[in-house]
């Protein structure tokens, strides 16, 4: 099965991060991730739910104030934080922490890395500051990945 509209999406979410930070690219793959270096995001078109549900439940407990946005901003947002927010002594830190977490499979401490923390602090403070332009942008987001997935379903 070939995937429709997969440039299209991408071309729109890196509009819509433009109007966060103009120097951030997108890159639509399999997971969530970033290269702060390289001011690049890799955006998930494959949704995880449970990983999704435990990252905002860890989220609206850790920030209990943190308005209730859609997880497609959080996500951008989140990684768009990693890039506003890395320092080579986090990585370094978190670098030692991870492989530890990784093998225990313990989500809670992966959470509490210093470099995902700091991201996640970084987009809930970017909501809270811009709240209208938040909403706006998810609702952009929302929009662009319901048009996609709509091309796609098949019966």
């Amino acid at each position: 099965m070939k995937i429709k509209g997969m440039k299209k999406l991408e071309k729109r979410i890196n509009r819509i991060v433009k109007k966060i930070d103009e120097t951030v690219k997108v890159e639509l793959a399999g997971s969530d991730a970033c290269y702060p270096y390289k001011k690049k995001i890799f955006f998930s078109i494959l949704r995880d739910y449970e990983s999704e549900k435990k990252f905002m439940d860890n989220l609206h407990v850790t920030y209990n104030d943190a308005p209730h946005l859609p997880i497609f901003l959080y996500v951008l947002l989140h990684e768009i934080g990693h890039i506003n927010t890395y320092e080579k002594a986090y990585k370094e830190e978190d670098d030692n922490m991870r492989q530890n977490i990784m093998v225990k499979g313990d989500e809670e401490a992966y959470f509490n890395l210093p470099t995902e923390k700091a991201a996640t602090a970084w987009a809930v403070d970017y909501v809270k500051r811009n709240p209208k332009k938040a909403k706006n942008i998810a609702d952009e987001i929302t929009y662009a990945m319901e048009k996609f997935l709509a091309k796609n379903i098949t019966e």
